[in-house]
């Protein structure tokens, strides 16, 4: 385990790359037009900025729905955190 090998029943290892991602919900995110409220990106008062940010949740949306949902709805724990939980859009944003 901790190697990014297939474990048994052909499941991969993401608990490496999960490492390296900054603690989920952090300090570190908070940076990022990615995870401002709604109120927040209109203070900032960039129309582009907003545009960008906004455009870049839809796409991450849409990735999620296509290429994520139907391997969690499976209910095998293939998308599972290492700590058990399934992964969310939300998760898509911060990984």
């Amino acid at each position: 385990a901790g190697n990014g090998k297939e474990e048994s029943g052909g499941k991969k290892n993401i608990e490496p790359y999960i490492a390296m991602l900054p603690k989920f919900r952090g300090s570190d995110c908070l940076g990022s037009t990615d995870f401002f409220s709604e109120d927040a990106l209109d203070a900032l008062q960039s129309p582009l900025i907003k545009e960008e940010t906004l455009e870049r949740r839809k796409k991450t949306m849409l990735r999620y729905e296509r290429d994520v949902k139907p391997l969690t709805q499976i209910g095998d724990g293939l998308l599972n955190l290492p700590d058990g939980s399934a992964v969310t859009e939300e998760h898509m944003v911060w990984a």
